[in-house]
């Protein structure tokens, strides 16, 4: 579960949403709420939510103030809200790193597509740190040999999530998309994603970059392939950016990892 807090100085505004947003939807839980920025940053410390959704304009100190003492300290993601559409708010709230900025009055779709956003951000992190834990626990220190963790097995009730990840197996060197899963298993797009959060936890791009990497690391177990060529047929069309893929999700570039392969079996 995501954890989110709220800052917000209109108490009208901040039980709005706290009561009318369908967290569970998202995956998410507010854990706590502040009517300012000072109260806030005490909360946020104790806390340590995923989330914080602050307001900029509020008494004593701003929300970006606060976003500038946290960010240091935790490990989290912002969503700005503002009553004045001022690109010089927006400029300062990227340069803190912001993954949402909200208008008032927050429309609804807007809202939607922030935290959608902003959640999927949260879970790669995650995703990415399990990875880096994993690698620092190697007796050897050497990630080079890291394969990424099975896909979870799935309920064999749950037909769809199985068939998903064989559509998308087969499908991955091209630029499939949840959409086009969804229609070759005659599903809706939102139906998929929910099954995909509440069975596995995994977004679809999660589970589309996981079978990617597996599918390169065994690729690379011909030597005469080319890592340009392994990531066209893992659906990456720039090379570089492949190679950035990969080493945040196993901790080495594709050269690295097939370097420390060789390494592996001259020592056997």
């Amino acid at each position: 579960m995501i954890k989110v807090m709220i800052v917000e100085d209109e108490q009208y505004l901040r039980k709005g949403l706290i009561l009318s947003t369908p967290w569970e939807r998202y995956g998410c839980r507010v854990v706590g709420e502040a009517g300012n920025a000072i109260e806030g940053l005490g909360l946020a410390r104790k806390l340590k939510p995923d989330i914080v959704i602050t307001d900029i304009k509020m008494p004593r100190m701003s929300g970006l103030e606060m976003i500038e003492q946290l960010q240091p300290q935790l490990e989290c993601e912002f969503i700005l809200i503002s009553g004045y559409n001022d690109f010089a708010y927006a400029k300062q709230a990227l340069k803190y790193g912001v993954k949402g900025y909200l208008v008032k009055p927050i429309d609804d779709d807007e809202l939607d597509e922030v935290l959608r956003g902003t959640v999927e951000v949260v879970e790669q992190n995650r995703y990415y740190r399990l990875v880096m834990e994993e690698l620092e626990q190697r007796d050897d220190g050497r990630p080079s040999f890291f394969v990424p963790p099975d896909i979870p097995a799935f309920d064999s009730k749950e037909k769809y999530i199985s068939k998903a990840v064989r559509v998308i197996q087969d499908n991955c060197a091209r630029d499939i998309t949840a959409k086009d899963v969804a229609d070759a298993l005659f599903i809706s797009e939102s139906y998929l994603s929910k099954l995909l959060r509440k069975n596995t936890g995994y977004t679809f791009l999660k589970l589309l970059t996981e079978i990617r990497i597996r599918k390169a690391i065994e690729l690379m177990q011909d030597e005469t392939a080319k890592i340009y060529e392994i990531a066209y047929q893992t659906g990456y069309r720039d090379p570089r950016y492949f190679s950035a893929i990969f080493k945040k999700v196993v901790g080495v570039t594709p050269s690295e990892y097939r370097g420390g392969e060789r390494a592996q079996g001259q020592v056997k």
